[in-house]
């Protein structure tokens, strides 16, 4: 049992350190597309968001899409990874490109989980992140459950927790 739950842990970090690599790669687009497109001095934050107000163009737009892009992308590689990671003794490749096809598979349905989630995320920032206490353990339970419902696991090895 103990090699399986070191598994595990070993599949939950590679995940965790794509997840955090996802977000220095999110500033550096952000800065790529600020430098070669926005023509105007943005020193500090301030600066941004004042630009963001008083100018006219579609920059800010933009850049608002393709963060939605990413975002998408990101939710569409993780949405049932982890519990497909727990479950069966699969590579974290596996477990993403799984993920993907489920999303692929049920554009509707992960459509309306993307958004409650965003919904879900911006009302628990409201309250002082007292509304994560609720949302998280909700995200964790219906994940597994949507990864129950979308995955084919039979193909899948599963986890062994003998020995």
């Amino acid at each position: 049992m103990f090699l399986a739950l070191k598994e595990i842990a070993r599949a939950k970090v590679r995940f965790g350190l794509l997840q955090v690599l996802t977000a220095p790669l999110w500033v550096a687009i952000s800065l790529v597309m600020l430098h070669f497109f926005i023509d105007a001095d943005l020193e500090r934050p301030l600066d941004f968001l004042r630009y963001v107000v008083t100018q006219g163009d579609d920059a800010f737009l933009e850049w608002t899409v393709l963060a939605g892009l990413v975002a998408g992308l990101v939710f569409a590689l993780t949405v049932v990874s982890v519990p497909l990671l727990v479950d069966r003794d699969v590579k974290t490749k596996v477990a993403l490109v799984t993920s993907l096809r489920a999303v692929g598979e049920n554009p509707g349905t992960m459509l309306g989980w993307a958004l409650f989630l965003l919904a879900a995320t911006s009302l628990s920032i409201a309250t002082l992140m007292l509304g994560f206490l609720v949302l998280y353990p909700l995200m964790g339970h219906a994940s597994w459950h949507a990864y129950r419902d979308l995955v084919d696991v039979s193909e899948l090895p599963p986890r062994s927790f003998s020995k």
